[in-house]
C-alpha cells in the first residue's frame, strides 16, 4: 500500500528554495474537483511527484526508476514528477 498523500518539505544548502512545486487546490469547498467526501481531498499529484527527484540525488538511476517507484508509469513524467534539475542547486 502506499504512502497517504500529503505535505513534503525539503530542507537543505542544495535546495532551491522559496518555492512551492505543484499546485494548491483550487478550492478546499465541499463539491469541488478533488473532494473526496468528509474532508478529504483526491492528490492532483503523486508522492513520486517529490520522491523521484529526491530518490535520484540520492543516487537512484533513471534506469533503476520502474524497480524503485511501480507506480510511475501510471503518471506522465514531464508534468507529474518534479525534474532533479529543479528541485536542486547544480
Amino acid at each position: 500500500q502506499l504512502p497517504p498523500p500529503g505535505n513534503h518539505i525539503v530542507l537543505g544548502g542544495g535546495i532551491n528554495g522559496g518555492r512551492v512545486y505543484n499546485d494548491f487546490p483550487s478550492s478546499l469547498l465541499q463539491g469541488n474537483k478533488q473532494d473526496a467526501g468528509r474532508g478529504r481531498l483526491i492528490p492532483q499529484y503523486p508522492w513520486e511527484s517529490i520522491s523521484v527527484p529526491v530518490a535520484e540525488w540520492l543516487g537512484v538511476q533513471t534506469s533503476q526508476r520502474p524497480a524503485v517507484f511501480p507506480n510511475l508509469g501510471n503518471f506522465n513524467l514531464s508534468t507529474h514528477i518534479i525534474a532533479t534539475a529543479s528541485l536542486f542547486k547544480t
